[in-house]
């Protein structure tokens, strides 16, 4: 059983995906399952090499890439590592998902019930995106951001 961890590279700069491609291949433990230059081949290229770790460049630190939320809703034990190479910036992103419980008012067993599910319950199930910003050589939990 292979126990490496899956990355795939997905970097527009060339450059850029050469040289974390040559970092990355002399790790151990770590086994790069795919690479591309083109944003667009990224979803399928997910689907069929189950990575456990994406690395993409992005421009705009300020914004979450639309990438991110796209591959997270399909593939939430994904982690993305983005990287914004010319500001010294890189974030990672992952889904988390909520439980939440709420008392039933009144006698349930009868059928009888004030609330299944209150107002602030139905707004905030479901997964949510997080993500923990790492400047410069900082590292980062996926824990830090919970």
């Amino acid at each position: 059983m292979d126990t490496s961890i899956r990355v795939l590279v997905a970097n527009r700069p060339r450059l850029l995906r050469e040289l974390v491609l040559s970092t990355l291949s002399e790790q151990a433990g770590i086994s790069v399952v795919g690479e591309t230059d083109n944003e667009q081949d990224v979803p399928s290229l997910v689907a069929e090499t189950k990575p456990d770790f994406l690395l993409i460049a992005f421009d705009e630190p300020q914004r979450r890439p639309a990438l991110c939320d796209l591959l997270l809703r399909e593939f939430p034990a994904l982690r993305i590592i983005a990287v914004a190479p010319n500001i010294n910036v890189g974030i990672y992103y992952w889904a988390s998902f909520e439980i939440h419980s709420v008392r039933l008012g009144g006698n349930v067993f009868g059928g009888r019930y004030s609330s299944l599910e209150p107002e602030s319950c139905r707004e905030r199930r479901g997964y949510s995106l997080k993500a923990a910003v790492v400047h410069g050589r900082g590292a980062c939990s996926p824990r830090s951001g919970e």
